[in-house]
């Protein structure tokens, strides 16, 4: 029988069917109990895991140092006993699961995974209620120990201040050397309260730590405010106070050499006092103590500054002193000499205008001069002694001088009055003198140029002018001289004179041009019967005093004579007659 007859044979019968359904039970069984190992190990895995999370929270280490606080805090003491119960119990629930894990483990081992499931999950059920009282516990010791954590992270931070405060001052040590024992002896009564801290912390004694914590962060700001002020305070009072001394110094020997009176800034005294100022802070600087050297350097730099101002000042005023005394000097010379020329005036003049009511004013006057004197006598005085300062000299210039400018205006306008008042006469004087000398001169021209006939108010015009300036010479003769009066008649008759004189002027001029143009037309009279027509009525018209009508006649008899040449000619004789 072959082998497929024999497979038919088997194939074909109920057993074999059977046979592979077994097979395939026995499969499903055993890879079910394959998946159940695996999943009761995976879940033992991860209890494990939660229950070795439960056993790193230092719960012991916290007890123990919060115990040791209780011992000497009250009121750590209370929550340290309603923690401990929980604490016990936690201790026995993790001996417990320890139990618990191993037990599983051998179950597993032993393949009774559906003891080991329920093992699993009394595991967990433990774990759930440990895993509370854990966190219950844990956050109630950490309340306890709050006050160590956060003393430690502050003191922590001041460690790392303090190491880099010493980095920068090593670095730059030179800048500190002058104070070097002080701040040494500084840095060790910080290092001093960083053991006394750790000694607190050790004993629990939070309150006296946060104390010494508290302190270390004031010597610390203390050195940080050292650091920064130290280097720029010895600069100060190394360097610039020295240089300001030495730049006073200076000046006073300049001041001293040119002969400058000083003693009134008592150099002596103010820089003795400067100097024990200074004393005091460079001590300050050695034991490294800024407080108010600042203050005390910048008080020390402005006196300095301020006194040598004060000599400059006086070296400055001593340079001065001629050049302003040279000027305040000749202004009181000069108002003295207004003065004197003004009573000359006065005294010439009072009388002659009425100025007796200046009497008073006057004597101000001579009293005003006579205080002007007396500053200068004085301020000669303290220039010649060299006993007062020389800014004091200036100053009692400076007020002369303002008296002077206060006082000048004044002067001048009494003097311009009285000064006018003798010019106004004499220019009254002069104008008159003109006057009569045109009154002559209109005479003499007017006689000399022997004119038929003349306007006829001429001589109405004339005892008119002379009436005016009789008038005006009147008024010269009385004393006291009425100025306003004088004046008005003045402008009054010179108005009247020159106007005259300029009508005569006119007329005048008219009548020579007439005589020329009669003259140049002559030449022609006898060959041109016209000519000596025009020519005889502008005689008639001239010896009538119709100058003007007698100059177009004569002007006519020129065009008739001389066609188109009447302007040319009569110009180049007037012209002739003027080089004659």
């Amino acid at each position: 029988m072959g082998v497929e007859e024999l497979a038919k044979i088997v194939i074909s019968t109920p057993w074999f069917y059977a046979g592979i359904g077994v097979i395939l039970l026995l499969i499903i069984f055993a890879v079910a109990r394959k998946n159940s190992k695996k999943n009761i190990l995976n879940r033992l895995s991860d209890l494990q895991v939660r229950y070795a999370a439960v056993k790193t929270v230092p719960l012991a280490f916290k007890m123990n140092k919060a115990n040791a606080l209780a011992k000497v805090n009250p009121e750590m003491e209370a929550i340290v006993t309603a923690a401990k119960p929980d604490y016990d119990q936690i201790q026995e629930q993790l001996k417990n699961l320890s139990e618990l894990l191993n037990v599983t483990d051998d179950l597993v081992m032993a393949k009774q995974y559906s003891d080991a499931k329920k093992n699993n999950n009394d595991i967990d059920k433990t774990l759930n209620k440990v895993e509370s009282l854990v966190k219950k516990v844990n956050g109630s010791l950490d309340e306890v120990l709050k006050q160590e954590t956060e003393q430690r992270d502050k003191i922590n931070v001041l460690k790392e201040e303090f190491r880099q405060m010493r980095i920068r001052y090593n670095e730059s040590a030179n800048s500190y050397v002058y104070s070097y024992e002080a701040i040494e002896q500084k840095i060790l009564e910080v290092e001093k309260q960083f053991s006394e801290f750790e000694e607190y912390m050790y004993a629990s004694d939070f309150k006296r730590a946060g104390e010494t914590k508290n302190v270390i962060e004031g010597q610390l700001a203390e050195l940080n405010r050292i650091y920064d002020k130290l280097p720029g305070l010895l600069s100060t009072a190394k360097v610039l106070v020295p240089n300001a001394a030495k730049e006073l110094e200076n000046s006073t020997l300049r001041a001293k050499n040119l002969g400058v009176y000083l003693r009134h800034l008592e150099l002596s005294k103010n820089v003795g006092l400067i100097n024990d100022a200074m004393r005091t802070d460079m001590t300050s600087l050695k034991n490294a103590e800024i407080d108010g050297v600042e203050e005390h350097l910048a008080d020390c730099l402005t006196r300095l500054a301020q006194l040598k101002g004060q000599v400059d000042k006086e070296i400055d005023a001593y340079n001065r002193i001629e050049p302003v005394t040279d000027v305040v000097f000749t202004e009181v010379r000069s108002q003295r000499e207004i003065l004197e020329e003004m009573e000359r005036t006065y005294k010439e003049a009072s009388a002659r205008y009425g100025f007796d009511n200046l009497d008073e004013k006057m004597a101000t006057y001579r009293d005003i001069i006579r205080g002007y004197e007396e500053k200068e006598a004085n301020l000669e005085r303290q220039i010649a002694k060299k006993d007062c300062p020389a800014t004091g000299i200036i100053i009692g210039c400076t007020e002369l001088g303002k008296d002077i400018d206060q006082h000048s205006v004044e002067f001048l306008e009494t003097k311009q009055r009285l000064d006018r008042a003798t010019e106004d006469e004499n220019n009254a004087k002069l104008d008159l003198l003109k006057m009569h000398l045109i009154m002559n001169e209109m005479r003499s021209r007017v006689r000399k140029q022997r004119l038929t006939s003349i306007s006829e108010s001429y001589e109405h015009d004339l005892q008119t002018a002379e009436e005016k300036i009789g008038e005006l010479e009147n008024i010269l003769k009385i004393t006291p001289l009425n100025i306003s009066r004088m004046n008005e008649k003045l402008e009054e008759s010179k108005d009247f004179v020159f106007t005259l004189y300029n009508n005569v002027n006119k007329i005048l001029g008219s009548a020579t041009t007439v005589e020329n143009a009669i003259v140049i037309a002559n030449r022609m009279r006898s060959r041109n019967q016209e000519v000596d027509m025009e020519l005889n009525r502008s005689e008639m018209a001239y010896r009538n005093g119709e100058y003007t009508q007698a100059l177009q006649l004569a002007y006519n008899a020129i065009e008739l004579a001389f066609p188109g040449q009447a302007k040319k000619l009569i110009t180049e004789n007037s012209q002739k007659e003027f080089r004659a």
